[in-house]
């Protein structure tokens, strides 16, 4: 059966506890280092999940719709 201790005791243990050098914020996926590595890896990795699903034309519509709507508003 767990101790009951008053919530700033155990806050205050897990504070010592805990590790002195973590941070709040990731810096190293995988290989990758830095935000502007780690945002470059999650850009491919979405855009060939997005891209590995079969759209059956939906994209061509798409972007033929957007070059309608632009020379239409000239």
């Amino acid at each position: 059966m767990m101790t009951r201790l008053p919530r700033r005791s155990a806050w205050g243990n897990a504070a010592k506890v805990s590790c002195k050098k973590a941070t709040a914020y990731v810096n190293r996926i995988g290989d990758c280092t830095g935000e502007n590595e780690m945002c470059d890896m999650w850009k491919d990795h979405f855009k060939t999940l997005y891209n590995s699903v079969p759209d059956h034309g939906a994209r061509a519509a798409f972007e033929h719709k957007c070059l309608t709507v632009q020379d239409d508003n000239p």
